[in-house]
């Protein structure tokens, strides 16, 4: 049962859609349908592969990094910016927006 419908209420609805759609139209209307549904798919696997590549990123870049982090005060030796890792990693992500 699909919606609390039984087959004999789809079978209504299915042959009141043939009527006004009419024979020809329900194919295009179903590979319309299949279309939209294959690039919302695309679209769902890009933004999770890109999130998951900024993550890999992020995840990988500071590590290095806080290594070379004073602990007196938080500084990153390394390149001298006066920023701590953290600082830094807030500044990559709002690059990337």
């Amino acid at each position: 049962m699909v919606f609390g419908l039984g087959p004999s209420e789809l079978l209504v609805i299915l042959i009141i859609v043939i009527l006004i759609y009419g024979g020809k139209r329900i194919p295009e209307i179903g590979h319309g349908l299949g279309k939209s549904i294959r690039e919302f798919k695309k679209a769902k696997n890009q933004y999770e592969n890109q999130h998951d590549v900024v993550e890999k990123w992020l995840n990988e870049s500071p590590v290095s990094e806080t290594k070379k982090v004073s602990s007196a005060n938080g500084t990153d030796k390394a390149n001298g910016s006066g920023k701590s890792s953290s600082e830094e990693v807030k500044e990559k992500i709002n690059r990337i927006r």
